[in-house]
């Protein structure tokens, strides 16, 4: 009787460790993701730091011609039918657009788009590499994409650079999602996600065709390793 009562004191107590270990497991997971978040949001704010320090503006006189679609597609004057150069860029100069109408036009407000483009191209970056590794690995990622010189020189001017490497990252991350989700609805959602923002990127910069082979090399050898 005395063996069997201590039989059950010993696996309530290993229990009670048992709880006590997932705790502390749990503690430990939620403390390392404040910590990891925190250092994203400082790299977030070293990235619009560099790039309101450098600041270029309109440079070039593709930045003009974008700002003045943009500018004639807030008014409803834009004819995209005309045979000019870049007005077949809509998914570069409709948020543009956008951003006029709710601040008014301004240099800011030109190459604000690009600018909120080239910070999320920072967290998509993270997003991609967290999926592949550790997030101190997918924070080093994401630190020089921030820190890199021809995003902080392009974020800032009106050109399709920053915007289409934000819509191509993200068209990678969403893939890899879909890839990865085992629930159908899921996949779907990030099938849709992913041919949104390759359209997307087409409509930015029509050169951007690549990301479409891109995207099909990906389900290839994810499926390929998955079937050997």
């Amino acid at each position: 009787m005395s063996g069997a009562v201590l039989l059950i004191n010993r696996s309530g107590l290993n229990g009670r460790l048992d709880g006590l270990d997932t705790k502390r497991t749990s503690k430990k997971q939620d403390r390392a993701l404040l910590i990891h978040s925190v250092c994203l949001i400082l790299i977030l704010g070293l990235a619009a730091f560099l790039r309101a320090h450098y600041f270029f503006g309109f440079m070039r006189g593709d930045d003009f011609t974008y700002a003045q679609f943009a500018f004639e597609l807030l008014q409803g004057t834009l004819d995209t039918g005309q045979n000019l150069s870049g007005i077949s860029r809509i998914g570069l100069y409709a948020p543009t657009a956008v951003a006029y109408a709710l601040f008014g036009v301004s240099e800011f407000t030109s190459v604000l788009f690009p600018l909120v483009s080239s910070l999320l191209t920072v967290v998509f970056i993270f997003c991609i590499t967290s999926l592949f590794a550790n997030r101190e690995a997918a924070l080093l990622a994401a630190f020089f994409w921030a820190i890199f010189p021809l995003d902080v020189f392009m974020a800032t001017q009106l050109d399709p650079e920053s915007p289409l490497a934000m819509t191509t990252s993200c068209a990678v991350w969403a893939c890899l999602l879909g890839l990865r989700s085992r629930w159908r609805v899921n996949r779907a959602a990030y099938w849709g996600l992913t041919g949104f923002f390759v359209v997307w990127a087409l409509r930015i910069k029509p050169s951007a065709a690549p990301i479409v082979g891109v995207i099909l090399l990906i389900v290839m050898i994810y499926y390929g390793a998955s079937i050997s």
